[in-house]
């Protein structure tokens, strides 16, 4: 509120980011309150088409991040074996990426595997790896923030199907 005090322009029209994921009721009617007589505009299209817009710098965050989230999948895709759990997966990919110098992940790796590999963004309840069954690994590398996600699955001994 302080910076929109300082930085109001004479127009008394401020623009919202209404299709913020994060934008609470609660934190929308407060500067409607305190700003009374100000247009409040709908600027929502504007930052999805900036952010599709990535600088030399950004997209080298991406790079980096890109190439250690391909590390843990490799580990993970390695400890994709019998007699271990879907846990022991996530133990290679977390490890993996502190390791090779990733920040906090926004979520942790969703790891699932034999019935419960079709399960979108679930992951690992101890369940055994078996020979044949599919395992899905997903999660992301992250630099200065900026999260650069991939999703593999991996088969202990594919059968012919």
């Amino acid at each position: 509120m302080d910076f929109l005090r300082r930085n109001k322009n004479s127009t008394d029209r401020i623009g919202v980011e209404k299709g913020a994921y994060f934008l609470t009721v609660q934190s929308y009617e407060a500067p409607i309150a305190a700003f009374e007589g100000a247009v409040f505009i709908d600027v929502s299209r504007i930052f999805e088409q900036l952010r599709l817009i990535k600088s030399p710098e950004k997209i080298s965050c991406h790079r980096e991040a890109g190439c250690i989230i391909v590390e843990a999948t490799r580990a993970g895709i390695e400890a994709v074996r019998p007699a271990r759990t879907d846990g022991s997966v996530v133990t290679a990919v977390t490890g993996t990426l502190v390791e090779a110098g990733s920040e906090w992940v926004a979520t942790w790796p969703t790891v699932r595997t034999g019935a419960q590999s079709g399960r979108s963004h679930a992951s690992w309840q101890n369940i055994p790896v078996e020979t044949g069954q599919a395992t899905n690994i997903e999660s992301a590398g992250v630099v200065q923030r900026y999260h650069t996600p991939l999703r593999r699955a991996a088969i202990y001994c594919p059968t012919a199907e």
